[in-house]
């Protein structure tokens, strides 16, 4: 018996010696196929809407602004830092609005105004009496100012480029940098407080001929309302885009996104104006 348990001791051996290996096996087997998947792999694609805020410098003081971003990110590499990174392409279009504060706009004017004049005229051959209305036509020319409110649009193209990488399922943390221009274009409005433009309300009523006293002139005229103000005008700056940001995943298509930084910020002096934040939505097929 005991020469039949010795027999049967390598048996033993190989039997758990293949149970471990069996153990390991589907251990690394369920590793694998339950571990979380990249959130961004290459060749993903991904649309993201949003809502954005940012500042603008303006003569006052840095002022607040509001719009909106679309983006389109392609995945070109992954499999980065242990399988957590991966690297996305893209393109970026945000739009900025606001910054309003007190500026002074120029103003040019040049129209004519109609005058009538009403005289009591004898009737010829009659003693009778009638009212006579000559209508004249007087020009105005000139240039004045007036203070106003001023309000900017920038509208910002970017290429992007974008580091990934995924801390915990459905994550997906990236640092983005890019370069672009934006174009930058301003807007007048509540035009007040007009120097060099005058204005005269000297409508009257024709007098009948019981109650006339003298000749009686009317007209009125306003060199504000016929003003062409100047355009606020337009012009391209360079901008450039460095900002992190994350999307979090609630299906396998769609996710809330958000970024802060400077999204779209505008190199030149006195004209910077920068995204710092938005609130979105993404879409990856």
């Amino acid at each position: 018996m005991l020469r039949l348990i010795l027999s049967m001791a390598p048996t033993f051996k190989n039997y758990n010696c293949m149970k471990i290996r069996t153990f390991t096996f589907f251990a690394l087997l369920a590793s694998f196929v339950l571990a979380p998947a990249q959130t961004f792999q290459k060749g993903d694609k991904v649309i993201t809407a949003a809502g954005n805020i940012g500042m603008f410098d303006t003569p006052d003081d840095m002022k607040l602004g509001y719009g909106g971003k679309i983006s389109f990110e392609y995945g070109v590499a992954d499999g980065l830092f242990g399988g957590k990174g991966s690297i996305g392409i893209g393109i970026t279009a945000t739009d900025l609005y606001g910054g309003t504060y007190e500026g002074v706009n120029i103003g040019s004017y040049n129209y004519n105004y109609t005058s009538v004049t009403y005289s009591r005229m004898k009737t010829p051959g009659s003693s009778r009496y009638y009212i006579e209305e000559m209508t004249g036509t007087h020009h105005q020319e000139g240039e004045g100012s007036a203070k106003c409110d001023v309000n900017r649009n920038d509208a910002t193209l970017l290429a992007t480029v974008s580091l990934h990488y995924q801390f915990m399922d459905k994550l997906d943390t990236y640092f983005s940098v890019g370069g672009g221009a934006t174009y930058v274009k301003r807007f007048f409005s509540n035009y007040h407080n007009a120097i060099g433009m005058s204005k005269e309300d000297h409508i009257r009523q024709k007098p009948s001929v019981s109650n006339y006293d003298g000749p009686v002139v009317s007209y009125a005229y306003d060199d504000f309302a016929h003003a062409k103000w100047q355009g606020g005008g337009s012009k391209v700056y360079p901008a450039i885009n460095a900002s992190v940001g994350a999307r979090y995943y609630i299906t396998n298509h769609w996710a809330v996104s958000a970024e802060v930084g400077l999204n779209a910020f505008t190199i030149k002096k006195n004209i910077n104006a920068m995204t710092l934040g938005s609130i979105g939505a993404c879409y990856k097929f």
